[in-house]
Parts: C-alpha cells; structure tokens; sequence
C-alpha cells in the first residue's frame, strides 16, 4: 500500500511532464532517453546508482536516479536522500550556496527497472555540480555511505 500511494504522489507529481513519454522512457531503463547521464557509484553497498536523468516542463524538472535493478525498497527506505545543487546564485531562493532538495526516498518500479524521482522547481539552465548522499531517516547526523558528485549538468 505504501508503494502504491508513493507511485501515485509520484505519477500525479508529473503532471505537468508529458505521462507517456515519462513511462516510457522509464519502462525501457532510459536506454534512448538524451538527457541522461551515466553515473556508475554506489551511495553504499546497497544502492548503486547506475545513471541520472532529467524530465523537463517549464520550471519543473524530474529528476531520476535509475538504481540497479537489485535494490531492495526496504533498503532505500532506510534513509533520507540529500540532494544539494549548487546553480548561480542568481537562482537561489532561501539557501546562499544551494538549492537543498532532500527528501524521504520510496523505490519506484517501472518494468524491471528501480528508480529513485524527485521533482523540483528552478529557472537555472545547468547546475554546476549536484551532491548526492544518504543519511539517517529521521534527521541528519551524518553521512552515511559515500557522497557522489556530479558536475556540469545542463537541465
């Protein structure tokens, strides 16, 4: 049940991204999708994050860690996922340095393909690097795992 109602916050969350173009492309892994981007790392031993992708509408941007199929959901849902983009400052709202897009991750399944997908909002063009880890579920206490960072990304 708690899948179920995380996929629909999440399909419902998308609704201003073309539905079957998503899906589609989630189905089939993001193998022909053009704005992903390889990443190959784990966050720790459990969750390794094979590439990144971005769904673009506006302002609003999806933005999809496609895991490796073996990741378990109660794994995931152990931890909080931080997301921290650093943009020109120009496109900062409450943070000086970042946009802060943490969150309480759920598994999502598309096929045989696992995913984690979290929305956000920005004007920016491109992030100048996006820092990726885990730690506790209930609050920060420290890192947990490894700290990926990818840099030049154009959304």
């Amino acid at each position: 049940m708690k899948r179920l109602l995380g996929l629909l916050i999440v399909v419902s969350s998308i609704s201003c991204i073309d539905k079957d173009s998503f899906s589609y492309h989630l189905n089939n892994g993001l193998s022909d999708y053009q704005m992903k981007r390889p990443v190959n790392e784990k966050l720790n031993e459990d969750i390794f994050v094979q590439d990144i992708a971005f769904f673009k509408q506006d302002s609003t941007f999806i933005m999809v860690l496609k895991l490796d199929e073996n990741t378990k959901a109660d794994v995931v849902e152990k931890y909080s996922l931080a997301i921290h983009a650093f943009v020109d400052k120009a496109f900062l709202v409450k943070r000086d340095d970042y946009l802060l897009l943490d969150y309480k991750p759920e598994l999502i399944k598309y096929d045989a393909n696992s995913y984690l997908v979290k929305e956000f909002k920005t004007n920016a063009k491109r992030l100048d690097s996006l820092d990726l880890f885990l730690y506790d579920r209930d609050k920060y206490r420290q890192i947990l795992g490894r700290k990926i960072t990818i840099r030049n990304i154009g959304l």
